[in-house]
């Protein structure tokens, strides 16, 4: 019925490489389900009245996005839609500024801590990043065939330029958007998170 078409549609909203990758075991499943908890953690916090309860759910929603960037780098481009919200529910309510701080310290913790490790180990705390540029570089090296016009794409431009141009131009990221534009215009209640 409409109601399971609204639901799919916004889980299709919310992560639309699962439906892709949904039968394949790779990082994108589990990083996409700690987005999902971090997500879901975020809008619970931000209902709460209590101090401690929405530092407590702060700090796991945090530790959650921040295990998911672990999983993945990919999962940084959830992170503006997560700040615009977290900024729009301050701003509605100055006490959700404990949610905004606690998921930034949480978040900020969980990459100290592993770009200390890298640097403990290695001696470079941007390890993760020069090594995701370096077997790039050398998958493309070795597979000329496929990528003899391939260009190098360091991993600041693959988050902020080519990832979201891929990302949104798969035909399924434009319904999943058509889907949440019609729910948003027809005012629908229960599809409002």
């Amino acid at each position: 019925g409409d109601r399971a078409g609204l639901i799919a549609a916004a889980l299709l909203a919310i992560a639309p490489m699962d439906v892709s990758l949904a039968s394949t075991l790779q990082s994108d499943i589990p990083s996409a389900f700690l987005l999902n908890i971090g997500v879901l953690l975020i809008y619970v916090c931000a209902q709460r009245e209590l101090f401690k309860s929405k530092i407590t759910c702060a700090v796991l929603a945090g530790t959650a996005l921040g295990l998911s960037w672990l999983t993945r780098e990919s999962a940084v481009y959830i992170f503006p839609f997560i700040g615009c919200y977290m900024l729009w529910v301050v701003g509605r309510d100055r006490r959700n500024l404990t949610l905004l701080v606690g998921a930034i310290l949480a978040v900020t913790v969980i990459v100290a801590a592993e770009s200390f490790t890298y640097w403990q180990f290695t001696g470079d705390p941007l390890w993760r990043f020069h090594n995701v540029g370096r077997a790039a570089q050398e998958a493309w090296r070795y597979d000329t065939k496929v990528f003899h016009n391939v260009v190098t794409i360091p991993v600041w431009r693959r988050i902020f330029i080519t990832g979201p141009r891929i990302i949104f131009a798969r035909p399924i990221s434009v319904f999943a958007l058509m889907a949440v534009v019609y729910a948003l215009w027809k005012k629908r209640e229960d599809f409002g998170f």
